[in-house]
């Protein structure tokens, strides 16, 4: 049985994957993994992969049998360009317009859907916690030789909510 960290690693990876053009999106993404990969790996664009960081464990009660744990999520998207966008600076406003295409998206993804997700729900109790109540999304373009690739970085934390000491719950 998935401990509650990994449900949420799941739910997590099943919200991105719905970031389609059919869904309203600007992009298909091609994949979503949990990992960050480096692009020189990657053989289809967009790619989104999620990370978690390090975690909080902070108790409840005085008697330690309820914990919530407070989990550090980064999100990355990565999109390619044509291998002459070094060189051309067609070909790299092309990958500018890539990236602003998936930031949209990932921003999208998050306040619409994950932001609001399992506030509620008895049955995974989690929801994100925006640092200072604001959500940090960067971009960075990389043209060089190998692979022209821009990523698109977004970053939050989740607070799995009333997990008992076996972390099963």
């Amino acid at each position: 049985m998935p401990s509650r960290t990994e449900l949420v690693m799941n739910d997590l990876v099943s919200e991105f994957q719905g970031v389609t053009i059919a869904n309203g999106y600007r992009n298909d993404v091609k994949h979503v993994v949990r990992a960050i990969r480096p692009p020189q790996t990657m053989m289809e664009f967009p790619e989104i992969g999620i990370e978690f960081g390090k975690s909080e464990i902070v108790p409840k009660d005085d008697q330690r049998s309820l914990y919530d744990e407070i989990v550090e999520v980064t999100v990355v998207g990565v999109v390619a360009a044509d291998l002459n966008a070094a060189q051309d600076p067609e070909s790299a406003n092309t990958l500018y317009d890539a990236s602003e295409s998936l930031a949209h998206d990932m921003r999208k993804k998050i306040c619409t859907d994950i932001l609001t997700k399992n506030i509620n729900d008895a049955g995974n109790k989690w929801n994100v916690e925006l640092s200072d109540n604001k959500l940090t999304v960067g971009r960075v373009m990389t043209l060089g030789a190998q692979r022209s690739t821009g990523t698109v970085k977004a970053q939050f934390k989740v607070r799995i909510r009333n997990v008992d000491p076996s972390f099963e719950d």
